[in-house]
């Protein structure tokens, strides 16, 4: 599905115009997160407690908000990710995972402290 994306993405001398089958290939993973049969991402709730999971590998960071709906299913409402600086490519696992978390935490400060629940967070360190 995003293969048209991807593929355009490799290389040195890549033009960033959005071709056909690439346009196309963009606005169906945009559909399928907001408007699909099973929603991949639901709108942040003030009302319910926040859960963030936080990972590290050798090279880059990633955390997922997620919270409970009326389904009681888990459903992610953030995704963000990003590679680690060179510096940072020296850092033990331990303190990858903590960077991971102090990374996230900032990026969406202004939805973990707006909520009158606490927030979970989980690492696998």
């Amino acid at each position: 599905m995003v293969s048209p994306i991807t593929d355009s993405l490799n290389g040195i001398d890549n033009d960033m115009c959005l071709e056909a089958t690439q346009e196309a290939a963009f606005l169906e993973i945009t559909v399928l997160f907001n408007y699909g049969k099973m929603r991949i991402l639901r709108q942040y709730d003030l009302s319910q407690p926040a859960l963030v999971e936080t990972d590290a590998s050798d090279f880059a960071i990633a955390g997922i908000l997620s919270q409970t709906f009326e389904d009681s299913k888990l459903h992610p409402v953030r995704f963000i990710s990003t590679k680690l600086l060179p510096a940072e490519l020296n850092y033990d696992g331990f303190d990858k995972e903590m960077l991971a978390i102090a990374f996230s935490s900032r990026k969406w400060r202004y939805f973990l402290q707006a909520v009158e629940h606490k927030t979970i967070v989980y690492s696998d360190h």
